[in-house]
């Protein structure tokens, strides 16, 4: 989820090639894996690249596929990780693509050639780069958030968590902020400098998953799940509801 002219989504069985394609209202386009060799192939993890030409997905298959946004031209899978890909994005710069897969490995690829740089153990989805390219953030195996230097592997910073199932992390504009969505439905957001909790709030009562995504000014954040009253919009200084999209589905 991102705020911008384009929403994607990933669907938990994507439509097959040879099935008519029948887009839902409002949607755009449909991009389907020709490469997957499965009927029922998952898609785990989306992210547009930054110049919003690319949208590269992750899955069940330990592969990256690519299209071409303007296009929806498909280009050849990469072979990423052991157990599927579990999260995917790109450097702010549009030039590293990093991955974590089910082998608690975050893998950074250049993008252009697809050469793995680095390969960082111990680590879990999901996955969050800052907007200054200089952190990683993402879970360890005992639930803690990692936050890792991308030029070394080295983690400068571990955050206890709030002991509920981390779904999403996003951190804010300026990056100081990271938030955190839960499968039980809480959202918080922590000091991403020093690591303490700044605040904390129930953004769904029926313990859906929550996924995040900050406004460009970092005043609001947005908030996605699965269901009915799919989509809610945040201010991010009071934990305040401004908007509830109502009567919409993830």
């Amino acid at each position: 989820m991102r705020f911008g002219l384009v929403l994607a989504a990933a669907l938990l069985s994507s439509a097959w090639a040879q099935e008519p394609v029948v887009l839902p209202l409002g949607a755009v386009a449909r991009f389907v894996p020709g490469e997957s060799g499965a009927k029922n192939h998952r898609h785990d993890s989306i992210a547009f690249s930054p110049d919003a030409r690319v949208l590269v997905a992750g899955g069940a298959d330990g592969r990256i596929h690519f299209w071409g946004v303007r296009s929806g031209r498909e280009f050849p899978p990469l072979d990423a990780h052991e157990n599927g890909v579990h999260s995917i994005a790109f450097s702010p710069d549009g030039e590293t693509l990093v991955t974590i897969g089910g082998d608690r490995t975050i893998r950074l690829w250049e993008e252009a050639t697809r050469r793995l740089i680095l390969a960082i153990s111990g680590c879990a989805a999901p996955l969050a780069c800052s907007p200054d390219g200089r952190r990683l953030a993402a879970m360890d195996p005992d639930g803690r958030i990692r936050l890792l230097d991308p030029s070394t592997g080295r983690e400068v910073l571990k955050i206890q968590g709030s002991g509920g199932s981390i779904r999403s992390l996003a951190f804010s504009p300026d990056g100081k902020t990271l938030a955190s969505g839960e499968s039980g439905g809480m959202v918080s957001l922590w000091d991403a400098i020093g690591g303490v909790e700044i605040s904390r709030f129930q953004a769904y009562n029926d313990r859906r998953p929550v996924t995040l995504s900050w406004s460009p000014d970092g005043r609001t954040f947005a908030t996605g799940t699965y269901g009915p009253d799919a989509f809610r919009l945040w201010e991010a200084a009071t934990g305040n509801i401004l908007f509830n999209f109502r009567e919409h589905n993830s």
